[in-house]
């Protein structure tokens, strides 16, 4: 089963999903961009991957 709809955050290792521990800038970065796909993004399984600098 796939996701509705998701991002990927490029070469984010698993258990990393929103980044490494101790950086709440990026985390927070993440999260925003989610959530502003969440609006955008309309095809049911379409994965968008992003690169994120500073990961």
């Amino acid at each position: 089963m796939r996701p509705p709809r998701a991002i990927e955050p490029e070469g984010f290792k698993i258990g990393n999903s929103l980044g490494h521990p101790d950086q709440p800038d990026l985390q927070r970065q993440v999260v925003q961009t989610a959530i502003e796909y969440m609006n955008q993004l309309v095809m049911p399984g379409k994965v968008t991957p992003i690169h994120f600098e500073g990961y």
